[in-house]
């Protein structure tokens, strides 16, 4: 019987072959949490559909009766979070879609907003405090889906270093023009990254949490490069990583 010894290349195979099989693994989850997600998402709109005509209901009738300002404004306030509940799941239906690439001229600032208001529900359940200072009119050109999974990636893997870390949990996101540039700097609070993350961060299936698998950060860096932008990694002042992502800037 062949031993690794006697046949290098089959320990190459098998290793190769384990690699393969924990893709499938990965992409054929995050399949059934796509279709789990959207029946989930028809199941909880409807509901959210009702509320908002109740409360434009209840709106009408309040002001027809004279009610006091303050029970106008409750009322106001349900219409206005349930809008903005009904759209943040129009937006999560189409980040699980599947569809082809689309190429189009896209602002960043806006793209930005709308991945930060889905993060936010998850920081303000671990008590993160999550700032952005976002300049405006800043485009580029590429997939708009594609870009938002990159972006996410990063923004998750925040997250993730400050779950559960004592002392100050902060992400702070900036985007800036630079020139023919566009500069995209995520940084936490976080414990940063360790020697042996260096040249490493980007591989697929290179991870050091439990229960991931690592094809994060090396689809974020698969997309970045087919959109002729840039990652890089740092630690920040003080405590905490930093990646910084660079753009070209259609100026057009």
């Amino acid at each position: 019987m062949p031993t690794f010894e006697q046949n290098p290349n089959l320990e190459t195979y098998l290793r190769n072959d384990d690699q393969l099989f924990k893709v499938l693994l990965a992409v054929y989850r995050g399949n059934q949490v796509g279709l789990m997600s959207s029946l989930l998402m028809h199941d909880v709109n409807q509901p959210l559909v009702a509320i908002r005509l109740n409360a434009e209901l209840l709106i009408h009738r309040l002001h027809q009766e004279g009610a006091s300002d303050l029970t106008q404004k409750i009322a106001k306030n349900i219409l206005t979070i349930s809008d903005g509940a009904i759209d943040l799941l129009a937006r999560l239906r189409g980040f699980l879609s599947f569809k082809k690439d689309v190429i189009k001229r896209i602002d960043l600032g806006v793209l930005l907003e709308d991945i930060g208001a889905i993060a936010m529900i998850e920081c303000q359940a671990n008590q993160i405090q999550l700032q952005f200072n976002i300049a405006p009119n800043l485009i580029m050109v590429g997939d708009t889906d594609q870009l938002r999974m990159a972006v996410s990636a990063i923004l998750s893997n925040a997250v993730d270093a400050l779950r559960g870390a004592q002392g100050p949990r902060n992400i702070f996101v900036q985007l800036e023009g630079d020139g023919q540039l566009i500069r995209l700097r995520i940084c936490d609070s976080g414990a940063g990254l360790s020697a042996s993350d260096n040249g490493h961060l980007y591989e697929m299936l290179y991870t050091t949490k439990s229960g991931h698998f690592g094809l994060g950060l090396w689809l974020c860096k698969s997309i970045l490069d087919n959109h002729q932008a840039t990652v890089t990694a740092s630690n920040a002042e003080g405590s905490g990583a930093c990646f910084m992502l660079t753009f070209p800037r259609c100026l057009d």
